[in-house]
């Protein structure tokens, strides 16, 4: 978890961890974005819809933290996190996955 400039909690991942930390935080007033490489789940939230279709019991929905701009998810990673650290990009291109 980080930041942007515009101080929203930045979450990796949209799974079950990710959306009930960023939806209970939206809900406490912060303001976060959730980052995650599946473009439905990713959609899906932005219309204030639960992300899981296949969980349809999940105990909350955050359709009004999503509507009141508080809680926002997005396929963007790199340049989410670029727009928090301009300085990242270095680092990143450094990096070697480990197999």
């Amino acid at each position: 978890m980080s930041t942007t400039d515009n101080g929203e909690l930045c979450i990796w991942g949209l799974g079950l961890i990710g959306y009930s930390l960023a939806g209970a935080l939206a809900r406490a007033g912060r303001r976060c974005v959730v980052m995650d490489v599946d473009a439905e789940r990713v959609a899906r939230l932005n219309r204030g819809e639960r992300p899981f279709h296949h969980l349809p019991n999940l105990p909350d929905d955050f359709g009004a933290e999503t509507r009141r701009g508080a809680l926002r998810a997005t396929t963007d990673v790199l340049c989410t996190w670029l727009e928090r650290d301009a300085g990242a990009w270095p680092w990143l291109m450094s990096r070697r996955p480990v197999l």
